[in-house]
């Protein structure tokens, strides 16, 4: 079995080669289909590479395998936003704050800012309720 070299993975992905990190998650899919890592991660490159319906595939099959991780709740609205499908978009963001636990301080803090930016952007005062 392969081990998966996550470390290269968020090097290539932070320099932006992002077909690059699509290519190597690819070829580590084939032996751990239900890497959670993997499918955000390519997910993510996808989205930065603005294909959104791609994103959206890997963020739904890791909710499908983990629904209790707010941040693929996150970055499922996120690509929905890219589709210009707000309704979506702040139904996966209502989602992903409502996963949160007290102890994510981190997690917390995104959340309020994704809040904010949701009532901002959509007008949509019942996001954090």
């Amino acid at each position: 079995m392969m081990l998966i070299d996550e470390e290269n993975i968020k090097s290539l992905f932070i320099k932006e080669e992002y077909d690059k990190v699509i290519k190597i998650i690819e070829e580590n899919l084939l032996i751990d289909k239900t890497n959670i890592f993997l499918l955000n991660t390519k997910g993510m490159a996808h989205a930065a590479k603005k294909e959104f319906k791609d994103s959206i595939a890997c963020y739904e099959k890791c909710i499908a395998i983990d629904h209790t991780k707010y941040a693929l709740y996150s970055n499922l609205g996120y690509s929905y936003m890219g589709l210009e499908d707000d309704e979506r978009a702040i139904e996966h963001f209502a989602s992903s704050i409502k996963i949160l636990t007290s102890s994510d301080f981190i997690a917390i803090g995104f959340s309020i800012k994704t809040c904010f930016f949701a009532r901002i952007a959509f007008n949509a005062t019942s996001v954090c309720s």
